[in-house]
């Protein structure tokens, strides 16, 4: 909406600063934002201009939304609690009025007098209100009353500096606008969605993280056992030891855990990101938010679990590349899991309509009404911030491309090294059409073989080295991330209710038991007892004990993985 604004059009003096102009609607429209710029505001511009402050440069500006309420008798709307509070744009427009008739009131220069003469009939033009029979008084009244009840239904967070309003209007209105303006929403409180953030989801994830981290310990200390042993070659009893852990019941349960580890964790981020990609879309009641913060707080949640859950099925689905355990079937399960996580997050990254969730938590039954409010929900409710605790507006970075790139990058690198067989066979070929166009050269054939070895010691570095430990830095972030979700939680709400084990806590800290239990049951029956179990009785399980799967460099390599033949 385009800016309109009345100013006198004559030639310009100090008192003449002032403009009465219908302001675009704000696209934050919460408590803290509208206490500043209806009562705080307004009040330090005229004060400035009364006063006619040196340091007053510029042009100063009482905002009016314009509103559908009728045109000129729109100042009806603020004759009522109901009405004063049941819309946040009459809000505005009344606390602004009130603002203005109770500084008119307190002036008693002749000069003063004639410049809120002006503003009252540049009022008048505007918005038809007559300032001079105007109620600011009873508004604010209202709004001390509303004030009140917010603070008394969240016990002692809260003040209102005053005892009551007629002593805060008796100070020379001068501290109050002050405070409603800045420190009303201090320690306002947010109630986190446990099933969102809570302990059982905590304890789920961290599991995960510690999952796959143990499974990638022991998959790097297997499987790189043939470059261990170059590179200590002076110590052959490591090489043996690692050849007899290389053979034992211990790694072949530990790689066939992580192959059902990582198809479990792939469906539990599918699920995760489903219900936050539907929540998204739902009302504020069903997240369990009853005010602006919880909102805030649970979107923040949701990102930051979306974010940084497929960090481990990254892991898992490298573990299973370096025992050639991976599949086609693994992969995509992943791969699904990664890009639902991916656009989860960036749902959750934007930020919300304000207007529209004011709009509907309004609306909400569920919400504490409060009499002195008009029957409608506590200012604290729409809090937009409560100073040094907890999640504010604007915290949440909008959504961009970069945040995508880092899990493409992941994802083309699994699917390289799953597809990489097909590429070297289509790279040998070439190499041996190059051979024979350089017809016996040898300083061409040393060439090529050369730059063959390179491209071997640099997928080597990636895949035993700089991979696993780029991975392993992200999933310790993840778990300093995890930390940290759930210290904010503790430190912004009001009560401990949100970090109680609810039916949903149980589920997900279950959710691992099963792939758990298989696995201790072949560590403990040995792998075949532990699949026999789950095969027909026509079909049996047989271990070879001429080929690993750890490190065999002689397979076929049209079988995928990421070994370094």
């Amino acid at each position: 909406m385009d800016v309109l604004q009345v100013t006198d059009q004559s030639e310009p003096t100090t008192n003449q600063r002032l403009s009465i102009i219908y302001a675009p609607v704000p696209s934050e429209p919460t408590t803290d934002q509208l206490l500043q710029s209806t009562i705080y505001a307004p009040w330090q511009y005229m004060q400035i201009m009364l006063h006619d402050e040196a340091d007053s440069s510029g042009e100063a500006f009482i905002k009016f939304l314009f509103i559908s309420c009728g045109g000129p008798t729109c100042y009806l709307n603020c004759t009522d609690a109901s009405t004063i509070f049941g819309d946040w744009r009459a809000t505005w427009n009344c606390l602004t009025l009130a603002t203005v008739s109770q500084t008119r009131r307190n002036v008693s220069d002749s000069a003063d007098k004639e410049l809120m003469a002006s503003i009252d009939e540049e009022i008048y033009d505007l918005y038809g209100v007559n300032m001079t029979s105007f109620d600011g008084t009873s508004v604010l009244e209202d709004l001390y009353d509303c004030a009140q009840a917010s603070c008394r239904n969240e016990g002692d967070s809260c003040d209102l500096a005053f005892p009551s309003i007629q002593e805060a209007l008796e100070d020379s209105f001068f501290s109050w606008p002050l405070y409603m303006g800045n420190y009303f929403c201090l320690g306002a409180r947010a109630e986190a969605n446990p099933d969102i953030a809570g302990p059982g989801i905590y304890v789920a994830l961290m599991s995960q993280n510690a999952i796959a981290f143990y499974a990638c310990l022991v998959s790097l200390c297997i499987c790189s056992r043939a470059i261990i042993a170059r590179l200590t070659s002076s110590y052959p009893r490591l090489d043996k030891s690692l050849l007899r852990l290389e053979k034992t019941n211990f790694s072949h349960a530990t790689f066939s855990f992580a192959a059902d580890f990582s198809e479990a964790q792939s469906f539990f981020v599918i699920t995760i990101a489903i219900a936050i990609i539907y929540g998204d879309n739902q009302d504020a009641s069903f997240n369990g938010a009853h005010n602006w913060l919880s909102v805030n707080l649970n979107r923040h949640n949701a990102f930051s679990l979306s974010w940084y859950t497929p960090i481990p099925i990254t892991i898992t689905q490298v573990v299973l590349g370096l025992t050639a355990m991976d599949s086609i079937y693994s992969l995509v399960l992943s791969t699904t899991a990664m890009v639902l996580a991916v656009v989860a997050s960036v749902l959750t990254q934007s930020q919300p309509d304000v207007s529209r969730v004011r709009d509907m938590l309004t609306k909400d039954k569920t919400i504490v009404r409060f009499p002195e409010c008009g029957n409608n929900p506590s200012l604290r409710a729409f809090c937009g911030t409560n100073g040094n605790d907890g999640p504010s507006i604007g915290e949440i970075d909008p959504p961009g491309l970069p945040l995508v790139w880092p899990w493409l990058v992941l994802l083309g690198f699994l699917w390289y090294f799953k597809l990489r067989h097909r590429l070297r066979s289509m790279a040998r070929l070439q190499l041996q059409h190059l051979q024979q166009r350089a017809q016996g050269s040898t300083a061409k054939t040393r060439t090529l073989l050369f730059l063959g070895r390179m491209v071997w010691l640099f997928e080597a570095f990636l895949i035993r080295f700089a991979l696993p430990v780029t991975l392993l830095i992200l999933l310790f972030m993840t778990i300093t991330v995890l930390a940290s979700i759930q210290r904010d939680i503790k430190d912004s709400s009001s009560s401990g209710s949100n970090l109680s084990w609810t039916l949903g806590q149980v589920v997900a800290l279950l959710v691992w038991v099963p792939v758990l239990s298989k696995y201790f049951y072949t560590l403990i029956f040995g792998v075949e007892n532990g699949f026999q179990i789950r095969l027909s009785k026509s079909y049996t399980v047989r271990k070879d004990v001429e080929r690993y799967v750890a490190v065999d460099t002689t397979r076929d390599p049209s079988s995928g993985g990421l070994e370094l033949s």
